[in-house]
């Protein structure tokens, strides 16, 4: 097994840096589990939401419970009040409690959840505001409260701390007129009631917090900090400022972007080659994940705000929708495994959006593509919502809202698509068809300088864009490309319009006056003259080159046989009366080649027919392949076939045979002569 060199490790290093780099940003930009939990102390203020990824058991130790049994040994029967009011109270504060919640969650989500919450006198956090704005969970509260209030304070709770200091080992209850003697065991404590509480836990999966941020940590939350610790510990859990609990995040999401990365390595290698498009993957990656962390800090409840639509309508802008669907898939899991989600079905959410996003854009040519992808990302959204509707018994309202929510979403996504995409083009050097349809554009000025400056050019241009597009569409090419191409195949053509012949009045030719080696050199500077304008106009790499492969290497053979035959200068050299090349590299070029070749060849022939002009295209193509002008276009034979057939039937119906039409209507005979002047 030979050992990766150093240019090799440097070359995919580069490009796998923005895995680790990624999954850190994730890791510090996202809310933590916040897991290590023993710096906060005893009546200090909490710097940071701690939240409890399991329910766990808030236990007294052995020593404690032996000291306590001991205290309680020859104690008297104290007598303890049962008070009724305190059970109608806490139901009376639970029913108002629950009454607004519900009234919030139908006007405005988590944050409304927040506010009504605080004016109820609770401090509420983000977390525990998203668990109780759906409305499943929040019922099913409701009802174990319920429970638990007929299960324990109807029997009687004591205030915190009181049994703590009670010694004897008998009790006795007073009901109204009524007494009973109880053990001391059979009175529950404010702890045990606690105890109890979280014994019938409604939605054990929950990581509602323990302790949220800004609150004084009093010795109860202390003892479940405590406790949470021991438990994590025992489970073998990293606490957040550990090594494992750095690495360990960060690892796995290294592992879910590496997917994506793995992908384009075995199955992009264009794509990973360019440094400059693996940049811009990376870039969108990291501003979807920073803008998810915005999402889970202020509404972690409405996952599906989450700008994947963004990023998924870029991609197949730019790549295409296989790309554009699994980085979606790789960003959502990535999201959707942040602890501040777990609760919440942002993975779905995601997951939706991203990918109706990235299958709703298939071709964008102009400002009405984004309207339909809008529409089917916002359904798409709307649909996630009302099968978690379903499934949750959520409201009407609150499936309505994700769905409206999701609309703004893609919205907002398209906009930001159509802005930004110039930028990304830039970036990576990839050319859409927006910026196609724009070179397009007759009145841009180098269109404009050739239609006027050198106009049979422009129509030979223009006659060889609409043979281009359509062989090009029928291989599976980029047709678009190749008709604009074509436009500007021959661009360098202006400097000296009057030495191309397509430009030229009968008996007015300037090479009769040059020889065969000065007029060589004129043809060829078209091709050196035309990629200086290309590059002076800052046209995409892709349309420049048509201007030098179009010809590839192949000989002016015209001028190559005058300079035989006259022996200006001695025996001629072949390179001098050449191309400079490159030969075609993509389709698009290759076809543009022989659509050049086949559309100045049936310029010179009379009375043409089908079979005639299949003749001449099978002889051109089968030149340029013997010439090896073709070696290097990703072109298949059958391919070459079929754009062969797509040059017939275009050019067939391009020289059709017209009817004659009487003179003596103002109609033109094939015997048509002008009237002589009198």
């Amino acid at each position: 097994m030979r050992l990766p060199t150093r240019a090799q490790l440097g070359y995919h290093g580069r490009r796998w840096a923005w895995v680790p780099g990624l999954a850190l940003l994730a890791y510090l930009v996202f809310p933590s589990s916040a897991t290590n939990v023993e710096p906060l102390a005893v009546g200090t203020l909490a710097d940071r939401d701690v939240i409890a990824p399991f329910t766990f058991p808030v236990n007294k130790s052995d020593q404690e419970l032996a000291r306590e049994a001991e205290e309680l040994a020859g104690t008297v029967k104290p007598i303890y009040q049962y008070q009724d009011r305190a059970l109608d109270s806490a139901k009376t504060a639970m029913q108002a409690f629950f009454s607004s919640i519900e009234t919030a969650a139908d006007q405005g989500g988590a944050v409304a959840i927040l506010q009504a919450a605080k004016g109820q006198g609770f401090a509420l956090s983000v977390p525990e505001a998203a668990y109780l704005a759906k409305g499943g969970k929040r019922h099913g509260l409701e009802k174990t409260l319920t429970e638990l209030f007929d299960r324990t304070l109807a029997l009687g709770v004591t205030g915190p701390g009181v049994l703590q200091v009670e010694q004897a080992p008998e009790l006795i209850v007073r009901r109204r007129s009524g007494e009973q003697s109880v053990t001391r065991d059979q009175v529950l404590s404010y702890a045990q009631y606690l105890g109890r509480a979280r014994a019938i836990h409604p939605d054990r999966g929950s990581s509602v917090g323990v302790v949220a941020a800004r609150e004084v940590v009093t010795n109860e939350a202390h003892e479940k900090l405590v406790a949470l610790h021991v438990d994590l510990v025992r489970r073998g859990a990293a606490t957040s400022r550990s090594l494992g609990g750095v690495f360990g995040p960060v690892l796995r999401d290294s592992l879910i972007l590496g997917i994506f990365w793995v992908l384009m390595m075995f199955y992009r290698r264009e794509t990973y080659h360019e440094r400059r498009q693996v940049a811009l993957i990376g870039g969108l990656f990291g501003l979807v994940l920073l803008q998810a962390a915005v999402v889970a800090h202020f509404v972690p409840g409405h996952p599906e705000i989450a700008i994947l639509p963004f990023m998924a309508m870029m991609l197949s802008v730019l790549f295409n929708g296989r790309v554009s669907m699994i980085a979606a898939m790789i960003v959502s899991i990535v999201i959707g495994q942040q602890p501040v989600f777990h609760d919440i079905p942002a993975l779905f959410l995601c997951v939706v959006g991203g990918v109706t996003a990235a299958l709703s854009v298939r071709t964008l040519r102009s400002r009405s593509n984004f309207y339909v992808p809008v529409l089917i990302i916002a359904l798409g959204y709307l649909a996630g919502a009302l099968a978690l509707g379903l499934a949750g018994s959520w409201t009407l309202l609150e499936i309505g809202l994700r769905g409206v929510w999701g609309a703004a979403n893609g919205l907002v996504s398209a906009g930001l698509t159509f802005f930004l995409l110039p930028v990304a083009e830039s970036i990576t050097g990839i050319t859409t068809d927006l910026t196609l349809l724009e070179l397009s554009d007759p009145s841009r000025p180098l269109l404009r300088r050739l239609s006027l400056e050198a106009p049979g050019t422009y129509a030979h241009s223009v006659a060889m864009a609409n043979l281009v597009e359509a062989a090009c569409n029928r291989v599976g090419a980029d047709g678009l490309l190749g008709r604009v191409g074509c436009y500007y195949h021959d661009i360098g053509k202006i400097n000296n319009p009057q030495y191309f012949v397509e430009n030229q009045t009968r008996g007015n030719n300037p090479h009769d006056r040059l020889k065969a080696f000065q007029s060589a050199q004129i043809i060829k500077a078209h091709v050196t003259d035309g990629l200086a304008l290309a590059h002076e106009a800052r046209l995409p790499d892709a349309v420049a080159a048509f201007i030098p492969e179009h010809h590839g290497t192949t000989e002016i053979t015209y001028f190559l046989d005058r300079a035989k035959k006259s022996g200006d200068g001695g025996s001629p050299k072949p390179g001098d009366y050449a191309y400079p090349g490159p030969k075609p590299h993509s389709a698009e070029t290759a076809i543009t080649m022989l659509a050049d070749s086949v559309e100045a060849a049936l310029r010179v022939l009379e009375d043409l027919t089908p079979k005639k002009i299949e003749e001449v295209i099978n002889h051109i193509v089968r030149n340029k392949l013997n010439a090896g002008q073709l070696d290097e276009a990703p072109m298949t034979l059958r391919q070459i076939d079929q754009v062969k057939q797509e040059f017939v039937r275009i050019i067939s119906g391009m020289y059709h045979n017209r009817i004659d039409y009487p003179e003596s209507s103002g109609g033109i005979t094939a015997t048509w002569q002008p009237a002589a002047k009198a």
